[in-house]
C-alpha cells in the first residue's frame, strides 16, 4: 500500500482518501459526554475514538492515542480486546514503540518522523502531535480526507469536582492541571484549525471551552 504507515500487524489503516467525501466522528474524552447516548453512533462507521472512548463505542474504526501509559493500563483489559477496529499508536519515541508491541502485538505503529510541529500530509510521513492525542486524530481524519469531521468530547475546561474526563478510570496521578488544559486548547486553536480549513469541522460541545470551530449540539448532529 503507497503512503502507509510502518504496519507491524494483520490489521492495517485504511486507504489514505478512504472516507473523501464522507463524514466521520472523532471521540475525545470530556465530561461533556459524561450523559451521551453512545447508541446514536452506532449506525456510523467512520469513527475515530482516542484513549478510552474505545470502551463506549467498541465498533469505531480507529482507536488512536499517542500515551504509552494508556496503551500499558489498558491493553490488559478485555474489553481491548473485543474492540472491533484497527489499534494505532503514534509512537513518539523509538523506545515507546517497543513497549507498545510487547503489550499489543498487533498495534499498528506510526512512528514520529519530525521534531517539529508540523501537519501531515500522508502517514509516511508520521503524523502531527500534541500532549493531547486529539490533534493527531485530527491528522489521521485530514489524511482519510473527510468531507466533514465531528468532534465529541471537545472540552477543555473543568467542570464541576474538577473532572476533565467523562469517565473515572484513569489514576490520580494522570490528572490534568488548568495549564494543561490551556495548552490542549491552544493546540486546537491555533495549530489544527489553521490545518483543517479545507475540512468542515464541527465541535458538538456548546459549552466547549474551544471556540475556533461551530458548535453544534448532538441533537443537531443526530437528527
Amino acid at each position: 500500500m503507497e503512503n502507509s504507515p510502518k504496519v507491524k500487524s494483520l490489521r492495517t489503516l485504511p486507504n489514505e482518501g478512504a472516507w473523501n467525501g464522507q463524514r466521520c466522528f472523532v471521540v475525545l474524552g470530556g465530561p461533556s459526554l459524561r450523559s451521551f447516548d453512545w447508541s446514536l453512533l452506532q449506525p456510523f462507521s467512520n469513527i475515530i475514538v482516542v484513549n478510552r472512548a474505545y470502551r463506549d463505542c467498541q465498533h469505531a474504526a480507529i482507536f488512536f492515542t499517542e500515551d504509552i501509559r494508556f496503551i500499558e493500563k489498558f491493553s490488559k483489559e478485555s474489553d481491548w480486546k473485543t474492540f472491533q477496529g484497527v489499534k494505532v499508536f503514534h509512537s513518539l519515541d523509538p523506545v515507546y514503540t517497543k513497549q507498545a508491541l510487547e503489550c499489543d502485538p498487533e498495534l499498528i505503529i506510526i512512528e514520529r518522523k519530525s521534531n517539529d510541529k508540523f501537519w501531515s500530509k500522508s502517514f509516511s510521513q508520521g503524523l502531527s502531535y500534541s500532549s493531547n492525542s486529539g490533534i493527531g486524530a485530527l491528522n489521521v481524519a485530514d489524511i482519510l480526507e473527510a468531507r466533514a469531521i465531528y468532534i465529541l468530547g471537545l472540552d477543555c475546561k473543568r467542570v464541576a469536582n474538577n473532572t476533565v474526563n467523562y469517565h473515572s478510570d484513569y489514576p490520580e496521578n494522570w490528572s490534568v492541571n488548568g495549564h494543561q488544559l490551556e495548552s490542549f486548547g491552544s493546540d486546537f486553536t491555533y495549530w489544527a484549525a489553521p490545518n483543517l480549513k479545507h475540512r468542515l469541522v464541527y465541535n458538538c460541545n456548546p459549552d466547549s471551552g474551544v471556540n475556533c470551530w461551530p458548535k453544534v449540539s448532538h441533537l443537531e448532529v443526530f437528527k
